[in-house]
């Protein structure tokens, strides 16, 4: 039985931190003959610090031990500080130790790093784009040290542009470290079902055009805001769909309000955050096609569940995307350099797939949970 520690800053309860959560989970629920402990987080008072809980995740059984709580902040440089206590047990008691932030690499420092490895969920060069220059500056110094800390980092992503080869070529001396790790996506609820079976549980009018966006809504990366803008393009070319939003975030309310001055009201709807994944798969069959306008991704989960629904993508070139949708199967990639230029591109890739359909296949079924987490045991 091999013994593995995950060192996650969540708490696993509620969706926190983009994917994380979702990929810690399925490492728990699909890895075999494997017992996982997972060092996260509390709300204060909730758990005593640094005692070991047993936990479940369908059906499955997992060891939690929280660090520190999450009003502590910056939450990332008090859960480092926390871990310090513990490299000792860390390093007596497992297998293997897993790092979901590169930070927590730094305790381990002169401690050895065969066991120790790391995972860095989309490309460090995402940082740049969100912070700046000089951020991604900082970043990079710490990025490097925790590549020659650890024994292996694996990169969720295999394209030249972000990817393995990116970093293989950034970080030649430790090019042997680097591995891709296909993003695990468990598929027991999200598979293809009747359209409209689905429309009517969800209340959904059966002839309507739906265009489904699920996600943060946040302008930064994910263009949330360019919803109204596409739907308005739409119409412009003379195909009118209801864009249906499934998510929070900090521009919500932002949203809600371009929706009202652009009087598109009866047409974007915000149904708020689901975290039900029996309700996520029907609103994904519901609807015709799903939108992604990201200015950069890793691996976008919920395009690929609405593949596996038999719903296609119309997404921006990022991320894994091409690896899901290859000229024109599952779905259609559009380019743009500007907010403008993508929104009517969007509109035209809807329109497309509305007027004629789209060939749709099973590769989807290569991130399946299972194969994809235990490809990445057998490599720790």
């Amino acid at each position: 039985m091999k013994r593995i520690a995950i060192l996650f800053p969540g708490n696993l309860k509620n969706i926190s931190l983009g994917g994380i959560d979702s990929y810690v989970k399925s490492i728990i629920f699909s890895a075999n003959d494997c017992e996982i402990t997972v060092y996260g987080i509390c709300e204060p008072g909730e758990y005593v610090l640094g005692k070991r809980y047993d936990r479940e995740y369908k059906g499955k059984r997992y060891s939690y031990i929280a660090l520190c709580t999450s009003k502590r902040k910056p939450l990332s440089l008090y859960y480092t500080i926390s871990e310090t206590r513990w490299i000792k047990r860390l390093l007596n008691e497992y297998d293997s130790i897993f790092l979901q932030r590169i930070e927590f690499a730094l305790p381990f420092l002169f401690r050895g790093n065969k066991r120790v490895s790391q995972i860095i969920h989309g490309s460090g060069k995402y940082y740049e784009y969100s912070y700046g220059k000089l951020r991604y500056f900082f970043y990079s110094i710490l990025e490097c040290f925790s590549i020659m800390i650890t024994g292996k980092t694996f990169i969720i992503m295999n394209n030249e542009k972000y990817g393995v080869p990116y970093y293989k070529k950034k970080y030649k001396l430790y090019s042997e470290r680097f591995f891709y790790a296909i993003n695990p996506v468990t598929f027991d609820v999200f598979v293809k079902k009747d359209r409209r079976t689905a429309r009517k549980e969800l209340g959904l009018i059966d002839s309507d055009k739906i265009v489904l966006y699920i996600g943060r809504i946040i302008d930064n990366p994910k263009r949330a805001l360019l919803i109204p803008r596409i739907c308005e393009e739409l119409n412009r070319i003379g195909t009118q769909a209801s864009f249906i939003v499934a998510g929070n975030g900090p521009d919500e309310d932002r949203l809600k309000r371009i929706v009202c001055e652009m009087g598109l009201e009866k047409q974007v709807i915000c149904v708020g955050y689901i975290d039900d994944n029996e309700e996520i798969s029907r609103y994904l069959n519901a609807a015709d096609v799903t939108i992604n306008m990201s200015m950069y991704e890793g691996t976008c989960t919920s395009n690929i569940e609405s593949v596996a629904c038999g719903t296609p993508v119309v997404s921006t070139d990022v991320g894994e995307i091409r690896e899901l949708i290859q000229e024109g199967i599952n779905g259609i990639i559009v380019s743009g350099k500007d907010e403008k230029t993508i929104a009517i591109n969007m509109a035209k890739g809807l329109k497309d797939i509305f007027d004629s359909g789209i060939k749709m296949n099973d590769f989807y079924k290569r991130y399946e949970s299972e194969t994809a987490v235990n490809q990445l045991i057998n490599m720790l």
